[in-house]
């Protein structure tokens, strides 16, 4: 007959088999009885045993150490014993650590439901943090450790219950196999050992809640609600609380800008709506069809629209055909009204001085085309018969003019010559004539400059000097000197860049960037489709394009540095949704599309099954399949209008309330899983209540 330990407390009860024990000394059979009947392993008995020997109690536990027990997942005697031997050898520690779990086993036999209460409640502070200090520290260190474990950075995805049961799931089974070892005791191995039900029941538990959660869920959210606001309720599932905000203020900026990029809601939202897209592209072939034209076809114009960032970040608008006559052509037309201007303002300038410079053969070898250009002009109506009368029709006559006291030559002379040599000093250049080129320039600029002095402009009048006139166009040599500089562009350093800008005059700015952006539109044409990869990881490239616009910090090269991510993101959307042969990861996308089949096998799974309840199931999510819910929802995702964008993120914006009410069920569930996983964990660690037979509870003194 078997008798409960009634009438005595657990302390005393313990004590009580100390005493046989101690009596029974030379009875081997007799001592292995007692050491059974208490319960305790045998380092715990042997710890306890001293120190009822010496006189110590071993009554030192109460609801602190439980609570203390439960946060440090069962390590809490460890630590307790730890701290009170510091400085003493491990035989102390072994022996305060034996009698700290004696201890525990009393008043969890006394009180049970308390000691499981306090355990269980510091257990629960761990479940505070999103997936658990456990799984955390192991993810840390195995990143540490393993860098192929290291993801690349992408947007924030939106809970799921199924991606929420996983990681629930697997945190509790980490949570359960470490509080496992924690409360057991023994060598490692043998504690690892006696953890396996500990880490079933923690997974078992972090997975099912979640699990059985999200099928009540989806279905109460499904059932009885407009298509569109089901689709508003897909979008906003996949986006998640924290990406519905910006999506839709990226989307209104879009909107207002009138912007035709064409980038999608799922470029922006990031690779959970890719996927939910790509889900669809191969559940629905005639999508995937019209997707994969839409991706190819975005794909094909990414160069194009990379080089107009290009265009407008460096503030030039650039023709079909790059030629620095034309360009020198157009520089002179603008300039014209200045140069008109100053021929009005000097039609006489003294120039006895420059006696030295007219006898150049520079001069002499362009005065009679000088001359001949003057009459042209004149006979156009360009130049008045005054301008060109005291002017000597060849080159001596007008040197013979310099042995009087005063000579004079109208602005329009000098302008004239100036061109004129700056066109042999072109001419030279396109001959490989580079010494003559260059003692042309040195000529030229020693002419301009003198004539700087003499034709210094009228404010009043509105007169520009003949160095402001130049800065718009000078003469064809300045316009093709920084056109053969551009073309050299992708080898100069941004340094080199930056210093020409600075220097440079309105027309070789110009001439620069056209001839810059033309090297550069030759340089993206050799590179593949993400052109916006190559620019935005290329540091060389991307400060030799910040001089031309004006620098790091200005408006247009931050705005250049924002489209190029843009595209960015369209390049590796596509890859997402695009794909490619249907492999196991795309058939999880598949499923993913396909929920409402996949609720039906879940139902099936959890136990409703028979042809009424499938029946009634069925009819149920017969109206919501017939919407295409999925698909739509799809096909919005990859809307490009920016206005039919802003309708959709309207629609999903006002979902947002319910949204975020399922992420903390989400959320919540997760943690309750966790939380009854650690307590069927912690409950199946209590104490078994001990049995005795007659004889051995008379022995120990429990019956009369």
């Amino acid at each position: 007959m078997a008798t409960r330990e009634e009438g005595r407390s657990a302390l005393d009860r313990l004590e009580r088999v100390f005493e046989q024990f101690e009596k029974n000394k030379g009875n081997q059979n007799a001592r292995r009885e007692l050491l059974q009947i208490s319960n305790l392993s045998p380092e715990t008995f042997e710890a306890a045993y001293l120190a009822w020997k010496d006189g110590r109690s071993i009554e030192d536990y109460g609801v602190a150490d439980a609570i203390l027990q439960g946060v440090t997942f069962g390590f809490g005697d460890e630590i307790k014993a730890w701290f009170q031997t510091m400085g003493e050898d491990d035989d102390a520690y072994t022996q305060r650590l034996g009698e700290i779990r004696a201890a525990k086993q009393v008043f969890e036999t006394e009180n049970p439901m308390i000691a499981l209460a306090s355990e269980m409640a510091g257990g629960v502070a761990t479940l505070a943090t999103p997936m658990g200090l456990p799984l955390k520290v192991a993810g840390a260190v195995g990143k540490a450790v393993l860098p192929a474990l290291r993801p690349a950075a992408q947007a924030a995805q939106a809970p799921t219950f199924a991606g929420q049961a996983m990681r629930s799931g697997v945190a509790g089974a980490t949570e359960g196999y470490v509080g496992g070892v924690g409360r057991g005791e023994g060598e490692f191995a043998e504690r690892s050992r006696g953890a396996v039900m500990d880490t079933l029941l923690g997974g078992a538990g972090g997975a099912g809640i979640p699990a059985l959660t999200g099928v009540g869920s989806t279905l109460y959210r499904n059932i009885g609600r407009s298509p569109e606001d089901l689709v508003a309720q897909q979008i906003a599932s996949t986006m998640g609380t924290r990406g519905i905000p910006e999506v839709k203020r990226r989307v209104t900026q879009r909107a207002v800008e009138g912007e035709v990029r064409p980038e999608m809601i799922a470029d922006i939202a990031g690779e959970a709506a890719q996927r939910k897209v790509r889900g669809a592209r191969v559940a629905v072939p005639e999508f995937g069809q019209e997707l994969a034209e839409t991706l190819a076809e975005r794909q094909m114009g990414a160069r194009g629209r990379v080089l107009s960032d290009v265009e407008e970040a460096i503030g030039v608008k650039f023709d079909e055909t790059l030629d620095p006559e034309q360009i020198a052509s157009a520089q002179a037309a603008r300039a014209k009204v200045d140069y008109d201007a100053l021929r009005a303002e000097y039609k006489s300038v003294p120039i006895k001085d420059l006696e030295g410079l007219m006898r150049a053969p520079a001069v002499r070898d362009n005065f009679q085309e000088t001359i001949d250009e003057m009459m042209n002009r004149q006979a156009m109506g360009e130049l008045s018969l005054e301008d060109i009368r005291n002017m000597p029709r060849n080159y001596d006559a007008f040197m013979e003019l310099f042995k009087s006291n005063r000579v004079e030559a109208p602005f329009a002379f000098l302008e004239t010559l100036t061109r004129k040599i700056g066109d042999d000093i072109s001419a030279a250049k396109r001959a490989g004539k580079g010494s003559r080129a260059s003692s042309l320039v040195e000529f030229k600029d020693r002419l301009t400059g003198a004539i700087d002095a003499k034709a210094t402009g009228n404010i009043e009048k509105g007169v520009p000097s003949y160095a402001d006139a130049r800065r718009k166009f000078a003469d064809s040599s300045v316009v093709l000197d920084a056109f053969e500089k551009g073309q050299k562009f992708t080898s100069m350093t941004p340094a080199q860049v930056q210093r020409f800008m600075a220097d440079a005059t309105e027309s070789q700015k110009e001439a620069f960037l056209q001839a810059s952006y033309q090297n550069l539109s030759d340089t993206f044409r050799r590179e593949g489709t993400n052109v916006a990869d190559r620019v935005a990881r290329d540091v060389r490239l991307k400060g030799q394009i910040a001089a031309l616009a004006g620098g790091e910090g200005s408006d247009a090269y931050r705005k250049l540095l924002d489209s190029l991510k843009r595209e960015q993101e369209m390049f590796r959307s596509s890859g997402v949704m695009a794909g490619g042969s249907v492999t196991a990861d795309k058939l999880v996308d598949v499923e993913d599309f396909e929920n409402l089949s996949q609720f039906a096998r879940n139902v099936e799974q959890f136990g409703m099954i028979g042809g009424p309840a499938r029946s009634a199931y069925e009819a149920a999510l017969q109206p919501l399949r017939a919407t295409d819910i999925n698909l739509r929802a799809a096909r919005a995702m990859t809307e490009t209008d920016p206005l039919r964008q802003l309708q959709t993120m309207s629609r999903v914006q006002e979902a947002l309330p319910s949204q975020r009410m399922r992420e903390g069920l989400i959320t919540g569930s997760g943690r309750a899983g966790r939380a009854v996983g650690m307590g069927a964990g912690i409950q199946q660690r209590q104490p078994e209540v001990i049995l005795y037979t007659t004889p051995q509870a008379r022995a120990l003194g429990l019956l009369d």
